[in-house]
């Protein structure tokens, strides 16, 4: 049964009194979820300041010294997960690091590089017991232009 509303919310839509919002089912509303959690800085939501997460603290560091960090960091990630996504339980949290370059634009010889955290999350989805493995979620944070 699809009862879970899709993110992100169509807000000019709704404010137009269009009422149909579009809806998902359990795994992706628990996978946007889990996505808008990792992307949020803490102290971001002004209702609940705990909401977000921690990967926006190392977002200039080195990636020699996020390396030392992972293990706390998954730590960090599966608590505030098993916090804030109540619909997830058993929990696992894997991060990988690495770099990718892009092209600024198709026009230039510019290049940036920017940090990639790949962050795997696993568990199983309590209302249906069935197991949630869904791709990594992959964020590119610290512009270094070279």
């Amino acid at each position: 049964m699809i009862h879970h509303y899709s993110l992100p919310i169509n807000l000019a839509s709704l404010m137009r009194g269009q009422t149909e919002l579009k809806k998902c089912d359990l795994p992706s509303s628990v996978r946007q979820h889990i996505f808008m959690i990792l992307l949020s800085k803490p102290g971001e939501y002004r209702y609940d300041r705990a909401y977000g997460s921690p990967i926006w603290e190392f977002d200039f560091d080195y990636l020699q010294s996020i390396q030392k960090a992972k293990a706390n960091l998954e730590r960090a990630l599966k608590a505030i997960i098993e916090q804030q996504e109540p619909r997830l339980g058993e929990v696992t949290v894997k991060i990988n690091f690495g770099s990718k370059e892009f092209k600024k634009n198709r026009f230039s010889e510019n290049r940036q590089v920017k940090k990639e955290v790949a962050v795997y999350v696993q568990g199983t989805l309590l209302e249906t017991n069935q197991p949630f493995k869904p791709a990594p979620y992959v964020i590119y944070i610290s512009p270094v232009t070279v």
